[in-house]
């Protein structure tokens, strides 16, 4: 942890930052420390900076960087179960006019079924069905995507067939 950070001059009078801190440990007599590395870099603005250390830090971890990340919306933390067809054409409609969302798949969640659990079964909150919530979520740009549990079985983010290229939209 960091405990002391300021400006300060170095030995050679140049502009430094000073840092002190220190780890909580568990005992280790006679057995081997081997602390952290810490990486430390100065940027301009906060944006980059933290671009750059998680850059770092992905190809520490190994991680697949070769493609941008993805986001998506998901209805269950914005609606819960009050999602409909109309309230989903709203919200799409909404999307399309601001131009900084960098959302990539629209899940629907609870909104969809009749009652918590019913995955499978028709709406009313949706009379003309689940494809006609997908058109609207892929007219407006994006891939759509449903999450949904049943018999036992838990899909997390289960993303529809596309109705036009019969492709996986993922």
């Amino acid at each position: 942890m960091i405990q002391v950070c300021k400006k300060t001059r170095n030995l050679f009078g140049e502009e430094s930052v000073l840092l002190s801190g220190g780890f909580n440990l568990e005992s280790t007599v006679g057995g081997d420390l081997v602390l952290p590395s810490v990486f430390f870099t100065e940027e301009k603005k906060l944006a980059g900076g933290l671009h750059n250390c998680a850059k770092k830090i992905a190809a520490h971890m190994g991680a697949r960087t070769h493609r941008p990340p993805v986001f998506h919306w998901c209805s269950w933390y914005y609606l819960y179960e009050n999602l409909d067809q109309q309230i989903l054409e709203e919200y799409m409609d909404a999307f399309k006019k601001e131009q900084d969302i960098p959302f990539c798949y629209i899940q629907i969640d609870a909104g969809y079924a009749p009652g918590l659990g019913g995955w499978l079964l028709p709406s009313h909150r949706f009379p003309e069905g689940l494809k006609k919530a997908a058109e609207t979520i892929e007219r407006a740009g994006y891939a759509p995507g449903m999450a949904g549990k049943e018999r036992k079985r838990v899909i997390y983010l289960q993303l529809f067939c596309s109705p036009t290229t019969r492709r996986f939209c993922f």
